[in-house]
């Protein structure tokens, strides 16, 4: 019955992890265009004074830019661009513009998450007779400020992804130091261990408390160097305080501040002992909740999850890294402090800490997993708008491969804690037992009454009992009952089975604790990969995913085969492949083509195409200017009849490009 109660447990956990992902939700956009002046696209009669576009979320005018240039990739641009005082708008001032291509890219830095995105689009000033001067060239796409037409995620240059890891290293700190605090409020007081196993533990607590806050500290100042890097585009954006100055002063920054300060107020704490004894003992555990729930706030708002106004995305964050403290913390706990002290003593002190110790650690770590599992899914549900951007984006793909290990951790945790540990329990009762009655310890609090509860609906855990040392009795879990024994010296030699299977719960344990580093690694790179999601085309692209394209048509008694390169907007190679009824190439020839969009009227472009070295060939260069669906109407001229032409049309789809 225990086991299957367990199989239910880890198939709802799994379940909930799909359901969870499959829920549709909407993308939390970093500071993205909403508006645009002049707009994607659009035609000018006469040139305009300045370029303005608002977005989305307030700016970091340290990191946001609008650069204007025109097909020669030269700056147009009379100014610098400025923020407006209502930080979600951005204007460039422009010089007087000739007829011609214009395009416009910015790159933001959104105050609130510290995300960078970029983009770009174009638009047209035409002539007095209302035409724009066709394209002799590529329009600028790459060399320009979010080049390309989209919305780019421009956050994987190397400052970002150091950012990244200085992140994870905070994270994964902040994680050990959660479960520390957790394991000494919730998981000591259920465990009537050995005294001198527990003094060890509790001396050692403090001392990796210590280093977790430092490290803390440390990995902050190094994001904060990171971000501003990050904002100032180039490396010396770690020494320019404007740029330092307009972080810390950002939502972001205010809450990457907290985390420095809150850790240096528990740094002095610990250093000068005095101040603890100032505090009552009971209101101790009180103050290091207090203190820990904070430090998780300042986490959760200098990160992705307070990028938004909504309550749902800092709750949601929250609770996932309470998750992580209490599952991922434990096991850090397990794998830094208490098996390095158990490492040192005798074969059986370590299996009957295996299977008497830990189990007071088994409901909370299952509570943790269930955070996990619930909350993990949502937060990318409430990032993501469809389902396929788990495999077509880098958010999605990382999230996988997190979802994959989270799994495979929950995997190894159901190996050892619900076969391995039993089975060792039930060797170390056949060595010398006597059975006694069910005994339950657990403070005489809340906490301890509703962790009784939990007991109870989960028949299957098995119930903390007393562990002692070699020189006294011992109680070993069996099922429901506690089980006293009389120590009889168990030994490597004398009981291989007992050392095979000790061995192998240590080293799941480990393994398990190595896995959540990864976990932990994986959810850093998910914030600087979350601008993969908001790949929102400027310019739509009506449908047409573009790509080089090759088309079949009949021109009169003509066999024309037309094909484009590379099918994107801006400028394309377009080929005609020309033969005769009877199937010889037309060498001699004059011909034509006109350009028009077929979804809104952009112009009527003309050009002339000309004989290439293979017979029967005639290309040359024309311009989409935008992208979707465009005819190509051809009209040739044979040179044997030259009063007489031949027509034909194709329609080709042009995508965005890269």
């Amino acid at each position: 019955m225990r086991g299957k109660r367990a199989t239910w447990a880890i198939w709802t956990l799994g379940i909930g992890v799909i359901i969870c992902a499959l829920l549709p939700g909407t993308a939390l956009a970093h500071a993205l265009p909403v508006t645009y002046d002049p707009a994607p696209g659009s035609t000018l009669q006469a040139s305009p004074h300045q370029v303005r576009i608002t977005f989305s979320e307030q700016l970091n005018a340290a990191g946001s830019t609008i650069v204007v240039v025109n097909t020669s990739n030269q700056s147009v641009t009379a100014g610098p661009a400025t923020v407006q005082p209502d930080q979600v708008t951005m204007i460039v001032p422009v010089s007087l513009l000739q007829p011609g291509t214009y395009v416009v890219g910015w790159r933001t830095v959104s105050a609130l998450d510290g995300h960078k995105v970029g983009g770009s689009y174009f638009f047209h000033v035409a002539n007095a007779n209302g035409i724009v001067p066709p394209l002799t060239g590529p329009l600028p796409s790459g060399n320009v400020l979010g080049g390309g037409g989209i919305a780019t995620n421009s956050s994987l240059d190397l400052p970002s992804i150091l950012a990244a890891l200085t992140r994870f290293i905070s994270e994964t700190a902040l994680t050990v130091l959660l479960g520390i605090i957790f394991w000494w409020i919730f998981v000591l007081p259920r465990q009537v261990a050995d005294d001198g196993l527990q003094s060890v533990v509790r001396s050692r607590m403090p001392q990796v408390a210590d280093l977790a806050i430092e490290t803390i500290v440390a990995g902050t100042v190094a994001e904060i160097i990171m971000q501003s890097i990050v904002l100032g585009g180039s490396w010396r954006g770690a020494v320019s305080w404007p740029i330092i100055s307009s972080l810390l002063s950002s939502h972001y920054g205010i809450f990457l501040v907290a985390r420095v300060l809150l850790g240096i107020a528990a740094l002095i704490c610990i250093w000068i002992p005095s101040i603890p004894k100032l505090i009552i003992p009971a209101a101790r555990m009180t103050i290091s909740l207090l203190f820990a729930l904070t430090m998780v706030l300042a986490f959760v708002f200098s990160g992705h999850g307070g990028a938004t106004s909504s309550p749902i995305g800092p709750a949601i964050d929250t609770m996932h890294l309470l998750g992580n403290g209490i599952w991922l913390g434990g096991l850090f706990m397990l794998s830094l402090i208490i098996l390095p002290v158990i490492h040192n003593g005798s074969l059986e002190q370590r299996a009957r800490y295996l299977a008497q110790g830990i189990p007071a650690f088994s409901i909370p770590a299952i509570s943790g997993a269930v955070l996990l599992a619930i909350t993990g899914p949502l937060n990318a549900s409430v990032r993501m708008t469809a389902f396929s951007q788990l495999w077509t984006t880098g958010y999605g793909m990382v999230l996988l491969i997190k979802i994959a290990l989270f799994i495979g951790m929950i995997a190894i945790s159901y190996q050892h804690a619900f076969r391995l540990r039993p089975q060792l329990a039930a060797h170390l009762t056949r060595v010398g037992t006597r059975e006694v009655g069910r005994r339950v310890v657990a403070p005489p609090n809340l906490i301890g009454r509703i962790e009784t509860l939990v007991d109870r609906v989960f028949a299957w855990h098995a119930t903390p009992t007393a562990f002692t040392s070699l020189g006294g009795s011992a109680a070993a879990l069996t099922g429901d009952q506690a089980v006293s024994a009389t120590p009889v010296g168990v030994g490597r030699s004398d009981h291989p089975q007992v050392d095979h299977l000790t061995r192998g719960i240590l080293q799941r344990i480990q393994l398990e604790a190595v896995i959540g580093l990864l976990v932990l690694l994986c959810a850093a790179m998910l914030a600087p990969l979350a601008s993969t999601l908001a790949n929102t085309t400027i310019s739509t692209s009506y449908g047409a995913t573009g790509g080089n394209q090759a088309i079949t048509a009949t021109a009169g008694d003509l066999h024309v085969v037309a094909t484009v390169n590379p099918g994107q907007f801006g400028t394309n190679t377009l080929t005609l492949q020309i033969s005769g009824a009877n199937g010889q190439p037309l060498t001699q020839g004059n011909v034509i083509v006109t350009t028009t969009m077929v979804e809104m009227d952009m112009g009527t472009n003309q050009y002339t195409l000309t004989p290439t070295a293979q017979p029967g060939a005639y290309s040359g260069q024309v311009a989409f200017d935008m992208p979707g669906h465009w005819n190509v109407h051809i009209i040739i001229h044979p040179a044997a009849t030259p009063n007489i032409s031949d027509a034909a049309q194709v329609t080709f789809a042009v995508g965005v490009g890269n």
